[in-house]
């Protein structure tokens, strides 16, 4: 199977933490309206987005299921539309996994403070 150069491979229809399946996104704590679907619903706005409630410890995981992997090219995250930029990430890291225990470490920023509402 070949990929092209900007594959989108999450999903943008979620309606529940483990809707539609085989998809499975959990977080290690978010506010109970803003769990971790709500980084893969599609929408972005007011109540569209998600929202981890453990200051400078967030944790936002996506289980594809297995046998869907896929080549990650790029991703984004949004800053959410009502202007706080200060609970917009500073430094985080992606990591990727195909089994829950051996860890690939894709990116790692630190010292993004310019975050505009909405931005990507």
């Amino acid at each position: 199977m070949s990929y092209s150069k900007g594959s989108d491979f999450a999903p943008h229809n979620m309606t529940s933490n483990t809707l539609p399946s085989p998809n499975v996104a959990s977080d290690n704590g978010s506010f109970a309206t803003l769990g971790p679907y709500k980084a893969f619903d599609g929408p972005i706005g007011i109540g569209n987005y998600w929202a981890g409630n453990q200051p400078g410890n967030w944790r936002l995981r996506l289980d594809r299921g297995s046998g869907n992997a896929k080549k990650l090219w790029s991703y984004k995250i949004f800053a959410n539309s009502i202007p706080e930029p200060n609970r917009c990430p500073k430094v985080w890291t992606f990591q990727g996994s195909n089994n829950e225990s051996d860890w690939t470490t894709i990116d790692t920023v630190s010292g993004q403070t310019a975050w505009g509402s909405g931005e990507a």
